[in-house]
């Protein structure tokens, strides 16, 4: 193709794109009330009376800014986090204009202090687990140099809030990245802004593979991988563990390797998030079964969770929360969305282990999204 056409269909894509955000912030223009809701219950699943797991999280773009929400308000339970072209943890403090253009398009005006005095006074009042936690745990940050979506900017500050709390920090910036998560299976160039918002990369000669990388870096050394297997992919009923008004859809999606069919205790759980536009009612399963995980967790004896959030009026491109359009209460225990993801995560583990599988954990069917 034309290097003049690629171009225009990248502008287009990025225009399109810039659309979706600015309809979804216009629409949030204020950020909903707190919760009333009584945040899950942090330490133990009722039902077995057994202490709740501990995960480590991935996420892309909007999914990344949810990922640095779950691991700094429960970081007693969050082992890691990877950010992939996300930013610092309440960059938008609530504010739909500061979603879009402070955290997107100019970072460099972010105060930094203004974030890590927002997670002292929530510890304080006891909305986020004690950021003592965050010392010594890992945060991945990719960023992409030709990111046009999420200013390349970003990433420093969102290394500069782990600093505060002495994290163990983890980067990788591409010089050659678009938008996208960087898979071996990527159907875009490594420069493109393109659904699915999977990028092909390459650090020197080799592909740059970011599931394995988040992978090893919480649960390595890895085995070897091998291609998943297409029956170890099932539905997961959100509807049944989602909390009212956190706008996840019906169904998430859990791959689930055989051992960890047979011995669930011997398993991890990592939960690995969307981005926006990048939902299965968008680009179906492009996500879940390209973007690498599965590969890797296949032979590693670990669970992959991939929670799903809906398009709405309010949420046109499936984005999840990070500014506030379910509840002022978005970056805290008390949001919505965290709640309804942990409490899925800790649902799966636990149905595993009961052999309860029949109501929650569902296979494919033809009228699923592929």
């Amino acid at each position: 193709m034309p290097t003049n056409l690629i171009n225009q269909k990248a502008d287009l894509t990025l225009k399109l794109f810039n659309f979706l955000i600015i309809t979804i912030l216009s629409s949030c223009s204020t950020s909903r009330g707190p919760s009333t809701r009584t945040p899950t219950d942090a330490k133990y699943d009722q039902k077995s009376n057994r202490q709740l797991e501990h995960f480590t999280v991935s996420g892309l773009s909007s999914g990344a800014f949810m990922a640095q929400q779950i691991f700094v308000t429960n970081s007693d339970i969050i082992d890691g986090a990877a950010s992939f072209a996300g930013g610092i943890y309440n960059c938008s403090a609530g504010q739909a204009l500061n979603a879009l253009n402070l955290c997107m398009k100019t970072p460099q005006n972010i105060q930094v202090n203004k974030s890590i005095q927002y997670a002292l006074e929530q510890e304080k009042k006891k909305k986020i687990s004690p950021t003592s936690n965050l010392k010594n745990k890992k945060i991945l940050i990719f960023q992409g140099l030709k990111d046009p979506v999420v200013n390349s900017v970003a990433a420093g500050k969102v290394e500069e809030f782990y600093k505060k709390f002495q994290s163990q920090i983890v980067k990788e910036i591409s010089a050659d990245s678009g938008h996208g998560f960087p898979s071996a299976q990527g159907a875009n160039e490594c420069h493109e802004s393109a659904k699915p918002w999977m990028n092909k990369c390459y650090k020197g000669e080799s592909v740059f593979d970011g599931a394995k990388w988040v992978l090893n870096e919480f649960y390595g050394p890895l085995n070897e991988k091998t291609f998943y297997k297409a029956d170890h992919i099932f539905r997961v009923s959100q509807k049944l563990t989602r909390v009212d008004g956190s706008m996840l859809s019906d169904y998430g999606h859990v791959y689930i390797p055989k051992q960890c069919q047979q011995d669930p205790a011997s398993c991890k759980t990592h939960i690995a998030i969307h981005g926006c536009q990048q939902n299965p009612e968008t680009v179906g399963l492009e996500f879940i079964t390209q973007s690498g995980y599965n590969n890797w967790a296949e032979t590693n004896s670990l669970i992959i969770y991939y929670p799903s959030v809906d398009k709405s009026l309010l949420n046109p491109a499936g984005c999840w929360d990070w500014w506030g359009y379910t509840s002022s209460d978005f970056a805290t225990k008390d949001s919505l969305q965290i709640q309804s993801i942990l409490k899925t995560a800790n649902q799966i583990q636990s149905d595993l282990t009961n052999h309860e599988l029949q109501n929650f954990i569902l296979p494919l069917t033809p009228g699923d999204h592929d």
